[in-house]
């Protein structure tokens, strides 16, 4: 048998390449919710039509408050709440990291327990804090705040 540099030829064994794709960046979860001083609303997390975890564009917010948030809101007398009627986005709920998910399923059903858990005191504290922040904030026409202290 002649020599070959062609493997298969010599050894009779055909080499496998195989690609094994990973993300580039892991799966994150895009989640929002409001509070006013009559509840909750949401949590509302960002998906495709497929269910897949998406991030936020202007396309997927505008979707989002017009087939979510207003009907949601509309579920809502807000009248009832006084003069509060103040909307907060809620961009960190730290409690839903406490058992150390491992997945994005386990992450979102810890951020449905952990919103079903705020009670209407602290939703009132939040609008109370966020309101005494605003009045600190236009007093000062915008400058920085650190002498504030935030009540919890």
């Amino acid at each position: 048998m002649a020599t070959s540099t062609n493997k298969t030829a010599a050894f009779g064994v055909k080499l496998i390449q195989v690609y094994v794709e990973t993300p580039l960046h892991p799966e994150k979860l895009t989640v929002w919710c409001a509070l006013w001083a009559g509840g909750i609303i949401g949590p509302y997390f960002m998906k495709n039509d497929e269910c897949h975890n998406v991030t936020v564009n202007g396309d997927r917010y505008r979707a989002m408050i017009t087939n979510f948030f207003i009907p949601e809101l509309n579920n809502h007398d807000a009248r009832s709440c006084g003069s509060n009627k103040t909307v907060q986005h809620v961009t960190q709920l730290s409690l839903v990291y406490v058992d150390k998910p491992q997945t994005l399923d386990h992450l979102e059903d810890n951020i449905h327990r952990v919103i079903a858990d705020i009670r209407p005191q602290m939703l009132e504290k939040v609008i109370e804090n966020w309101t005494s922040r605003l009045d600190y904030i236009r007093a000062r026409r915008g400058s920085p705040m650190p002498e504030i202290l935030f009540k919890m």
